[in-house]
């Protein structure tokens, strides 16, 4: 993350990255084919909220655009500050290879992700994200309300 002034271009008064979420190699990560990223390196489509108090970052990690193939998953962390730390429900940062199942590939439905949320003026939210028809492998826009029972978000894919 990166500040902007008021035009919306880099702020020349402070240069600081702040690194927001980061994934560790798992042991059994097979390896990136050719030209492609590993299946485990992705962390994409960021999206930050408030609520409640936390700002929470939304992303999706591993692959997307790919059909029956995809493998998109969408995570959560929660932080205090905009800057982070963000951490998951556990208590792991996200800096640190944590992360929160928001989203996840069902029997219908693949590669979850690519979400943005939005929030009404009553704190009532909704994700539109991506998915991927599990029989044709065809792109599909989903919506679904988020629950935030217990200071986290929860939301359904139709099965």
């Amino acid at each position: 993350m990166r500040r902007l002034n008021d035009a919306g271009l880099l702020w020349t008064k402070d240069s600081t990255i702040y690194s927001l979420a980061r994934r560790a190699k798992p042991a059994e990560a097979a390896a990136a084919l050719p030209g492609l990223p590993a299946n485990w390196e992705a962390i994409e489509t960021p999206f930050i909220v408030r609520h409640d108090g936390y700002f929470y970052l939304f992303t999706s990690w591993d692959l997307c655009c790919r059909g029956l193939k995809s493998t998109y998953k969408t995570m959560a962390g929660r932080s205090k500050s905009i800057i982070g730390p963000y951490v998951d429900a556990n208590g792991k940062e996200l800096a640190d290879g944590g992360g929160t199942e928001l989203l996840l590939a069902n029997s219908r439905w693949l590669g979850p992700g690519g979400g943005s949320v939005y929030l009404n003026s009553q704190n009532q939210g909704l994700i539109i994200f991506h998915a991927y028809d599990s029989k044709t492998g065809k792109p599909s826009m989903q919506l679904s309300t988020i629950d935030w029972t217990g200071g986290w978000p929860h939301v359904g894919l139709e099965q």
